[in-house]
């Protein structure tokens, strides 16, 4: 009997590693291991009948949310589809008690999972580094509108999972007794990394953990002065070798920061290698599709008060004639007008170069200065994809609160944010750093004003919840 536990353990330890990894390829792989994992540690607590594991404080908060999804599912216009969401949810609960019962059970486990996190870290790092030079990565993966993405392929999470997975990384450095400069290698590459990826969320994210971190550590403080100059100096370092960074990370969004107070507007640029890049500037303070996200959830939300319209049917709502909102990016209208009429003119005149050819044959003509200029039958020099007939219609609004508000209503939305204060509050506690760098991350990740992904996400629903499983361990 006690061999076939021990089994069990190495399995159940075996899958929760695994999952670092599997979250590298997508979304399917580390779910489809979770959910097995997740059933049978139900079978396993029912057939030793060890139901205390459930007794935990934070597990009780965790189902007081998830109930009340549930009760929000059966109230909503589109119920089956958002109570398969509900009820799947509650893997991700069960999730943290999985890892909580390894930690007690294998003494080797934090230590396990330090160094898969060390080693998954520096691979990122010098297959980054190599796809940035070479432009494909050791796979042969080339990334996708020049961003940085490593073995995470056509999908553009690897300054996500980075930011996110770190604060447990420094803090598993600190129960495994790791080395001063150990950690601080581990920042400098973490921040290299979300730089070079081009998420400016991650990298934020990155800057108000070594930030928190700074106030929480015991490091030297010409140390903790290096910690917070560093970052700026690679920044600049970085986008000084690469026009693709540069108008990604610092022109863009300086152009989106309405303080600037400068006209709308909308080009292309033409990069030294060679690539088009967008350029523009609207008059939202945040960028147009988000503006008509937030205003779309809010609009969703103020009809559905107290519990919202159901977790994860924000891509139905929006799509729904009282709640569509749709508009122009005003930058763009003025560089269509302008275009526009320059094709018509271009049109005239390279038009009688066309006559008598057989438009069903000759569909393309290259003229003069390598531009490529079509008959008006096959006229599709227009509309730029993405910057006009903008709407509030996605899949998410792309923040955590917003979503919370349109699709779980203000008693969901209440849940999760008092959750971020407590973790806030615990930063500043007489905890161990363990303890508050594990709760830092969680109130970055909850932090309310920034762009996220969705909430109710399977792959970032596990990045979310795996930090918790190893601080409650500390807790109790």
């Amino acid at each position: 009997m006690k061999q076939s536990i021990f089994n069990y353990e190495n399995y159940l330890m075996f899958s929760i590693l695994s999952l670092p990894i599997l979250l590298i390829t997508g979304p399917f792989l580390p779910d489809f291991i979770l959910s097995l994992c997740i059933i049978s540690f139900i079978f396993f607590v029912i057939l030793k009948k060890q139901y205390f594991l459930f007794n935990d404080k934070f597990f009780f908060i965790f189902l007081v949310f998830f109930a009340n999804c549930i009760l929000i599912s059966l109230l909503s216009d589109y119920k089956e589809k958002s109570i398969i969401t509900s009820l799947g949810y509650l893997r991700f609960g069960i999730l943290i008690i999985v890892i909580k019962f390894l930690i007690n059970k294998n003494k080797n486990f934090l230590n396990l999972i330090y160094k898969l996190l060390i080693t998954i870290f520096f691979a990122l790092f010098f297959d980054s580094i190599i796809q940035k030079i070479f432009g494909f990565n050791v796979l042969g993966f080339k990334p996708p509108y020049e961003r940085i993405t490593s073995f995470f392929n056509g999908d553009i999470k690897l300054g996500g999972y980075i930011s996110r997975f770190l604060p447990l990384l420094i803090a598993l450095c600190y129960i495994n007794k790791a080395k001063k400069i150990t950690i601080l290698i581990l920042l400098l590459i973490s921040t290299i990394i979300t730089i070079l990826s081009g998420e400016r969320t991650s990298f934020l994210m990155v800057i108000m953990f070594l930030t928190g971190f700074v106030i929480i550590s015991d490091i030297d403080k010409k140390i903790k002065t290096l910690i917070m100059i560093f970052p700026i100096i690679i920044f600049f370092i970085l986008i000084s070798f690469s026009d693709v960074l540069k108008v990604r990370v610092l022109n863009t969004t300086l152009n989106q920061l309405n303080f600037l107070d400068k006209e709308p507007f909308f080009r292309t640029v033409k990069r030294s290698n060679g690539a088009m890049q967008v350029e523009h500037r609207d008059t939202t303070i945040v960028p147009r599709v988000y503006y008509m996200y937030f205003q779309t959830s809010f609009k969703i939300f103020k009809d559905n008060f107290l519990i919202g319209s159901g977790p994860r049917t924000y891509k139905f709502k929006s799509k729904e004639k009282k709640y569509f909102t749709k508009s122009d990016h005003s930058g763009y209208v003025k560089w269509r007008e302008i275009h526009n009429k320059k094709r018509s003119e271009e049109t005239k005149k390279n038009n009688k170069l066309l006559e008598g050819k057989n438009n069903n044959e000759l569909k393309l003509m290259e003229l003069g200065q390598g531009k490529y200029y079509i008959s008006p039958k096959y006229d599709i020099w227009g509309d730029y994809p993405g910057f006009t007939n903008i709407s509030g219609a996605n899949s998410h609004p792309h923040n955590t609160y917003l979503q919370l508000l349109s699709e779980t209503g203000v008693i969901g939305m209440l849940i999760i944010f008092l959750i971020f204060l407590y973790c806030s509050f615990q930063i500043f506690s007489k905890r161990d750093i363990y303890f508050k760098c594990i709760m830092l991350g969680i109130a970055i990740n909850l932090f309310p004003i920034m762009f996220s992904g969705n909430f109710f996400n399977n792959w970032l629903s596990i990045i979310y919840f795996f930090p918790i499983g190893f601080l409650l361990k500390r807790v109790n």
